[in-house]
């Protein structure tokens, strides 16, 4: 196979069209009938953009074929490719196991990385242009480096990734569309005939070329050519679905332009596609004779806000709606949480959107106790775990010992929790040495705590994992069983205990029958037919450093600008009868400060200091107001 972008053997089928126009109900129909037609379901797979929009994508599946006939798999691309790395052939070319490094797995990692003593904010920015060129298939040898600094950076990052055999969730992408592309596919690389993919302008441009490696006899894909939030991958490629169809000229292509909703949400849909960050082409029209809603509210402050958006919630309730037919997204977590405890406030039923976070300042065994608890799991699970034996040593100490794991990766050396750590030679530092002996000490600990924890199962297993390490275990408990309760069964070891952990970590998604709750971003791909998004004020959405010239500059602001307005639209695009909008005008100092709003005026009103605030720039697209600073 050539080893180029967007490159397949398999008849091209290309669904273009706005959101709410039918591109999902078009793909799913297309997959009923491959199965319809006798095409063995275990050779059709149907991708979505998250979790979420795969148990939608089920839902329909099933709805149309009935309770009888077998389902194409459905899934995420992010999944598949990450079982691509996983195979044992696939490991045995690499190298590496088919694991992603958990947050707090990252973070070491770049402690290690500092040891190139380059600047934390140039080395953090480095990392991520390195990120963006993985996703955007950059050739990233030889002369595409700008220079020695950014060459000698990158070789000591994939050093450090070779040394702990696993990858970050930056890159998955791209090493299965270099392992699709180098000719391992008898390695048991699904033999996929038929490849659907829905939202395909949210994925980046390596999983868009993963996608069609994959497929065999045909490729369906379907997308938004104005969508691109960052919901499914960090770098979406919007552009990638007209460049599919260039690169496969003649290809059949179906565009869809009448909503399949309620003419409110199809005008403010339009308005701001409209608008010249997006510069949608022609407006979308709409044919079903329903009026809806569409609502901008005002409000006075960020508490009213989030208690008249439970109001509005409350009234539908009242009305009859049913509580998964309403959705309710902030701009960012904090607005959600607050949302949430607004709406349960009034005794109403929430589905949060439930994420397991395992982060933590690995200089403190007091801060990184829940992630040290899951590094014990990992480790009584397998004693060869490079990862878990890495971070292990790093725990509580201000320098995460990086400077020892730089030499010892320098080496080659292996880790494991049976060796100890090899001997220095004699121009090691003093320096290296005490962290060598450190290493040591926690190598110790860790093979006396494994010892004792071997025996034990299930929940029994990951309370005395966290009375050891001082985690809180509700923090884990609570989140396994929202997400996957299965996972706590009596005979779960420590091996399918820390999977389910790191699956918890990796696949957030909405949990219960209640009203959804989430950032604006956990909506995209899904629909329902009441929207409401809040906190739409500057400083929000877009972030605040897009109005300061000493942050940005002012030839990136469109992009900034842009890239806010793509997520308010695919989070306006789940809405199909009804639509809120809201913002608030005024805020105290400190709050306003400590959620970076972008201040237009302080002023004292009834002994307090109150700044005083506009909307975002998507409110001013959609209502046509304008409001000056």
């Amino acid at each position: 196979m050539e080893s180029t972008p967007w490159a397949t053997e398999a008849r091209v089928s290309l669904i273009e069209g706005r959101a709410g126009t039918g591109k999902t109900e078009a793909l799913v129909a297309r997959a009923a009938e491959l199965v319809e037609q006798g095409c063995d379901a275990g050779s059709i797979a149907l991708f979505g953009a998250t979790y979420d929009a795969c148990r939608q994508l089920t839902d329909r599946l099933r709805r149309r074929l009935g309770d009888v006939a077998p389902l194409p798999h459905v899934g995420t691309l992010r999944d598949a490719e990450l079982a691509l790395l996983g195979l044992p052939a696939v490991q045995a070319a690499t190298g590496r196991r088919g694991t992603v490094l958990l947050e707090f797995e990252e973070a070491l990692l770049l402690e290690d990385l500092k040891t190139t003593r380059v600047a934390p904010k140039r080395l953090g920015a480095m990392l991520r242009f390195f990120y963006k060129s993985w996703a955007d298939l950059e050739p990233m040898e030889g002369d595409w480096f700008y220079n020695e600094e950014e060459e000698r950076v990158y070789a000591c990052l994939e050093q450090n990734l070779a040394y702990r055999r696993a990858y970050l969730e930056a890159e998955v992408a791209r090493r299965a569309w270099e392992v699709l592309t180098q000719g391992v596919r008898s390695a048991g690389t699904p033999a996929l005939a038929h490849v659907l993919v829905d939202d395909f302008t949210l994925l980046s441009r390596a999983s868009q070329s993963v996608a069609c490696a994959l497929a065999r006899e045909t490729l369906t894909v379907a997308g938004d050519p104005l969508a691109g939030a960052p919901a499914a991958e960090e770098f979406p490629y919007p552009q990638g679905l007209a460049k599919l169809a260039r690169a496969h000229s003649g290809s059949p292509r179906v565009v869809l332009e009448t909503f399949q909703g309620s003419e409110a949400v199809a005008g403010a849909l339009n308005q701001l596609a409209s608008d010249e960050t997006l510069g949608a082409a022609s407006p979308l029209t709409c044919e079903s004779g329903e009026a809806g809603s569409l609502e901008v509210p005002c409000f006075s402050g960020p508490e009213e806000e989030f208690e008249g958006i439970a109001r509005r919630a409350e009234a539908l309730m009242g009305a009859g709606a049913a509580p998964e037919s309403v959705a309710v997204a902030g701009t960012k977590p904090v607005w959600a949480r607050n949302l949430q405890a607004a709406l349960a406030g009034l005794g109403l039923s929430v589905s949060p959107y439930v994420r397991l976070a395992l982060r933590g300042d690995f200089r403190s065994y007091a801060t990184c106790a829940e992630a040290r608890a899951v590094t014990l799991l990992k480790l009584v699970a397998d004693p060869e775990d490079p990862v878990a034996v890495r971070s292990w040593c790093g725990f509580g100490d201000h320098l995460a010992n990086s400077g020892l794991f730089a030499a010892l990766s320098a080496q080659g050396g292996r880790l494991s929790l049976d060796s100890d750590i090899a001997p220095l030679d004699e121009s090691a530092s003093p320096l290296l040495r005490q962290e060598a002996e450190r290493a040591r000490a926690a190598l110790a600990e860790a093979r006396e705590l494994t010892a004792a924890l071997k025996p034990l199962r299930g929940v029994a297993l990951l309370e005395e994992a966290c009375r050891a390490t001082g985690a809180k275990v509700e923090a884990l408990m609570e989140p396994l069983r929202q997400l996957i309760p299965e996972a706590l069964g009596e005979a779960a070891d420590a091996a399918h205990l820390a999977e389910a952990l790191a699956w918890a970590a990796s696949h957030p998604h909405f949990v219960g029958d209640g009203i959804l709750v989430g950032v604006i971003d956990d909506f995209a791909g899904l629909a329902f037919p009441t929207m409401m998004i809040a906190g739409l004020v500057g400083g929000l959405l877009p972030q605040r450093s897009y109005f300061d010239p000493a942050q940005v500059e002012r030839d990136k602001r469109p992009a900034l600008l842009a890239r806010a307005q793509r997520r308010l639209y695919a989070a306006m695009g789940a809405a199909r009868q009804n639509l809120v909008l809201s913002y608030f005008d005024e805020a105290p100092l400190p709050t306003a400060e400590k959620l970076s709003l972008k201040i237009n005026r302080v002023r004292l009103k009834e002994g307090r200091r109150m700044c005083a605030l506009s909307p975002s720039e998507a409110i001013r697209t959609i209502t046509g107001v304008y409001y000056h600073d």
